[in-house]
């Protein structure tokens, strides 16, 4: 039996779009024109990252801290 994992969706409108992000996937938003769309998009953001992980395996990073003037 597969294993069903629950996330949170969280979305907004921008003008005639819908924007989103899954809450406990740092990284994960995407965008539609309708409800559907989006969590189709944010369906299959998700197994893309999973597959290939972000950042990929092997690739060198760096982290560095910014500021931001609010």
């Amino acid at each position: 039996m597969d294993e069903v994992k629950a996330y949170t969706l969280e979305y907004w409108r921008e003008d005639d779009w819908f924007v989103g992000r899954i809450v406990e996937i740092p990284g994960l938003f995407n965008q539609g024109k309708s409800l559907d769309e989006l969590v189709g998009n944010l369906y299959d953001a998700y197994f893309l990252m999973m597959e290939e992980g972000i950042p990929p395996e092997g690739v060198d990073t760096e982290l560095m801290e910014f500021e931001v003037e609010e």
